[in-house]
């Protein structure tokens, strides 16, 4: 019960250049309760995080712009 309470708050930012690797992700996170919103590269992302500062971030492991 803890747990729920716990993850309906957090806001987590995934990002990834893959869109079914972001949608898979956001989908199992939002399942368990998490706030989601997605970024497809490091633009998006800032962008992303200006509008609404997240809890947490997931960046992808390879980045493919200059912004990481």
């Amino acid at each position: 019960m803890f747990d729920d309470m716990f993850n309906s708050s957090m806001k987590l930012l995934v990002v990834d250049d893959v869109p079914a690797i972001r949608s898979s992700i956001s989908a199992l996170l939002s399942e368990i309760g998490y706030q989601v919103r997605t970024a497809a590269d490091g633009f998006e992302a800032l962008a992303a995080i200006r509008m609404n500062i997240p809890n947490h971030c997931c960046p992808a492991i390879s980045r493919t712009d200059s912004v990481g």
